[in-house]
């Protein structure tokens, strides 16, 4: 089978079923397509702020920080992180 005639059942097979999901959605499906790229877009972000979160945390030693200025420190260093990755 050429490589075009798959493609082609793919894109047909794509198209009808966010038409589907859309009419289930009762939305035109590029509203629905919009939607579900913008949905897709947070998911990501999300994920990559707790990942950079997570390499924070393992940097930090073990064990409580005896000093609260330290902790006040990382604590508005991950607040900052979050705020810049949800923008």
């Amino acid at each position: 089978m050429p490589k075009t005639v798959e493609t082609y059942r793919t894109t047909k097979a794509l198209r009808d079923l966010v038409r589907k999901a859309a009419r289930l959605e009762s939305k035109r499906p590029s509203e629905f397509l919009r939607q579900a790229a913008e949905e897709k877009a947070r998911a990501v972000i999300a994920a990559r702020a707790r990942e950079d979160l997570r390499a924070m945390l393992d940097r930090l030693p073990p064990g409580r920080s005896p000093d609260d200025a330290e902790a006040e420190r990382v604590g508005e260093a991950v607040a900052r992180m979050a705020r810049s990755r949800a923008r």
